[in-house]
C-alpha cells in the first residue's frame, strides 16, 4: 500500500473548540460505539479555491468515555457524478492536537476548519478492501490533484474514522454525505494559464446546443467582471449558436457593470428575436440608465413579445414597472399583452389602479376581463364602481366559463355574498350565477 500521511491545512487560528453544534444543520451518521460523526461545510465553494470542512464528533454516553483518539485515522470520500475518490490518510491527532483521550459524557466537539483541496486524491471503489482503516491502493495508483479532476457542480464529501481499541474490534465511524456546490472561481484571481484553461474547458459550449450553452453560462455567470473581455471575444468571434448567444447575453446581464450594459444595448438590435427577448427580461438586473432607456425604446416599438418580456423582467427584478410600459401594454391590440399589463398594474399599484382595472374588466376579451377580476379581488377594491363593472361584464358575452368563475369569485369576496360558480359548472348553474349578480346590481 502506498504509505502517505496527510496533514490538512488549518484555516482557522483556533486549534480546538468545544461546544454544542447546531444539530439542526448537521446530518449525523449512524452511531458506532456510542459515537456519532458529522461533516459541516458552507453550501457553496469556489472551484479551485478552498473547500473548508469541519468535523463534528459527539458522545452519546452517559459517562466519560475512555478512548485513545490519538491513534485514530480516517479518510474523506469525494463523489462527483459517477466518479469517486479518497483522500490520503487523515491522522486525527494532526487535525485535533488538543482533543483528549477521555471524552466527557454527552460532549460535542468541533474541529478546526480543514481544506481537502490541500491534499491528493485517489480513485476509489466501494468494493476496495481496507487495512488498518484505509482502502488498499494498488502500487501504481496515481495521485490526483483536486483542481485537475473536480468540475463545476455538486460534490458529496463523507468521512470515515478508524479508532483502534485495546483488545476490542476497532470502531469505524462514518458521517453522512455533505453536499457542496462548486461554483465558478473569480476569473481575475486565476493565473493566466488557469484563465486560458478555464476558457477552453468551460466556454466552448456557447457555440454548441442549448444544453452545452447552459453549462457555459453556469461557468461564467458568477465569475465576476474580469471574465467580460473573454466573453466579448467569444461574442465578436461570431461562433455562437442561436441558443449560445441567448445564454451569453444572460451571462452579461448577470455579471453587470457599464461594459456589460453597453454590449446589451447593442444586443437589443440583434436580428434574433430570442436574443432581444432575453435582454428585455434579464436586462433590468443591470443598474444602468442607458440600458433602461434602450429596453423601453425596444419594448415600445418592437413586437408584443419583447414588450411582455420587458414587463416580466421589471416585475421580477425591480418589483415595479415603468408607467409608460404599462400604458403601452394596456392599450395594445394584442389581448395577451393587455393581460400582461394587469400583472404590472397589480405590482406597481399606480394612483389610478382602480380606474385602470375597471377599464380592463370591460375588455371584450374574456381572458383580460378574468385577469382584471382576479386582480380587484386580491386588492380587495370594495368600491361600488368596481362591483358594478364586474356585474355589467356578465351582462354581455358571458359564455366563457373561466371568466364567469373569476368574476363570481371576485364579487363574492368584495360583497360578502357567496355566489361562486366553478369553471366546470354546468350551463344551468352558470346562468343562475349570472342572473344572481345581475339582479344584485340592477338599476
Amino acid at each position: 500500500m502506498r504509505k502517505v500521511i496527510l496533514v490538512f491545512c488549518a484555516l482557522c487560528t483556533t486549534a480546538f473548540c468545544a461546544g454544542e453544534p447546531d444539530v439542526d444543520a448537521l446530518r449525523w451518521g449512524k452511531p458506532e460505539g456510542g459515537l456519532q460523526l458529522a461533516l459541516q461545510s458552507a453550501e457553496t465553494a469556489r472551484l479551485w479555491g478552498a473547500v473548508p470542512l469541519q468535523l463534528h464528533l459527539r458522545s452519546l454516553h452517559e459517562a466519560p468515555l475512555p478512548l485513545d483518539l490519538s491513534k485514530a485515522t480516517g479518510y474523506l470520500v469525494v463523489v462527483q457524478g459517477k466518479q469517486a475518490w479518497i483522500t490520503q490518510p487523515l491522522v486525527l491527532a494532526k487535525v485535533w492536537p488538543d482533543l483528549k483521550s477521555l471524552l466527557p459524557a454527552q460532549a460535542s466537539y468541533i474541529s478546526p476548519a480543514l481544506d481537502f483541496y490541500a491534499t491528493q486524491l485517489f480513485i476509489y471503489h466501494p468494493a476496495m478492501e481496507e487495512r488498518d482503516g484505509y482502502p488498499l491502493l494498488s502500487e501504481n495508483a496515481s495521485a490526483l490533484q483536486p483542481k485537475d479532476i473536480l468540475k463545476l457542480g455538486n460534490i458529496i464529501v463523507a468521512l470515515t474514522l478508524y479508532v483502534p481499541r485495546a483488545e476490542r474490534t476497532p470502531l469505524r465511524i462514518r458521517s453522512e454525505g455533505c453536499s457542496i456546490a462548486l461554483e465558478a472561481p473569480k476569473f481575475t484571481g486565476l493565473s493566466p494559464e488557469q484563465q486560458q484553461d478555464y476558457i477552453q474547458t468551460y466556454l466552448t459550449g456557447f457555440s454548441k446546443d442549448a444544453v452545452a450553452a447552459k453549462r457555459s453560462y453556469d461557468a461564467v455567470a458568477k465569475a465576476g467582471v474580469g471574465i467580460l473581455p473573454a466573453l466579448k471575444t467569444i461574442l465578436d468571434g461570431g461562433t455562437c449558436s442561436e441558443h449560445g448567444k441567448m445564454w451569453l447575453m444572460t451571462a452579461f446581464c448577470d455579471i453587470g457593470g457599464a461594459d456589460a450594459a453597453g454590449i446589451l444595448v447593442h444586443g437589443l438590435k440583434d436580428a434574433n428575436g430570442g436574443v432581444r427577448h432575453v435582454i428585455a427580461f434579464h436586462g433590468p438586473k443591470v443598474a444602468s440608465s442607458e440600458l433602461d432607456r434602450a429596453i423601453l425604446t425596444q419594448a415600445l416599438t418592437s413586437d408584443a413579445e419583447t414588450t411582455a418580456w420587458a414587463i416580466r423582467g421589471y416585475s421580477t427584478f425591480r418589483k415595479t414597472v415603468p408607467t409608460g410600459l404599462i400604458d403601452y401594454a394596456q392599450a395594445h391590440q394584442d389581448e395577451r399583452l393587455r393581460a400582461t399589463a394587469i400583472d404590472a398594474i397589480f405590482l406597481a399599484r399606480p394612483a389610478d389602479t382602480r380606474e385602470r382595472l375597471i377599464k380592463l374588466i370591460a375588455d371584450p376579451h374574456p381572458q383580460v376581463s378574468a385577469g382584471a377580476a382576479r386582480a380587484v379581488g386580491k386588492l380587495a377594491l370594495k368600491d361600488e364602481s368596481v362591483t358594478r363593472a364586474l356585474a355589467k361584464r356578465l351582462s354581455g358575452n358571458a359564455d366563457d366559463a373561466t371568466m364567469v368563475a373569476d368574476i363570481s369569485a371576485a364579487l363574492s369576496a368584495l360583497t360578502g355574498k357567496n355566489q361562486l360558480c366553478p369553471a366546470d359548472a354546468d350551463e344551468a348553474t352558470r346562468q343562475a350565477a349570472i342572473s344572481f349578480w345581475q339582479n344584485q346590481f340592477a338599476d
